[in-house]
């Protein structure tokens, strides 16, 4: 699958993993991650610039998360997003705009 847009080189510093933060809508956002992924450091940058907020979850240091992705997804690629009981995983940042259109989720 081809990636979009410019890769960042390190998460956003105002996250901080496992942090449980709304979407505004009452629900939570989890995006999983593994933290060398340049694709996950992508979607978060993507979320941060377009005002979404977001619990993240870091795949390789918390096993329950990764028990957790599986579950919901069936795979382990990274990134996957869940939000209002539905998955959006191993996508891109044009991927992830559409998936959150069509979901009306707004930030």
């Amino acid at each position: 699958m081809a990636r979009v847009g410019a890769l960042t080189s390190a998460r956003p510093t105002a996250l901080a993993v496992g942090q449980v933060i709304s979407d505004g809508f009452g629900s939570s956002m989890i995006v999983y991650i593994k933290s060398f992924c340049p694709w996950c450091k992508e979607a978060l940058a993507w979320l941060d610039q377009h005002g979404y907020r977001y619990e993240v979850r870091e795949v390789l240091e918390e096993p329950e998360a990764m028990v957790r992705m599986r579950e919901i997804s069936g795979q382990s690629l990274t990134p996957t997003m869940e939000v209002n009981g539905k998955v959006l995983a191993d996508f891109d940042t044009g991927q992830l705009s559409a998936f959150l259109e069509e979901n009306g989720l707004k930030p």
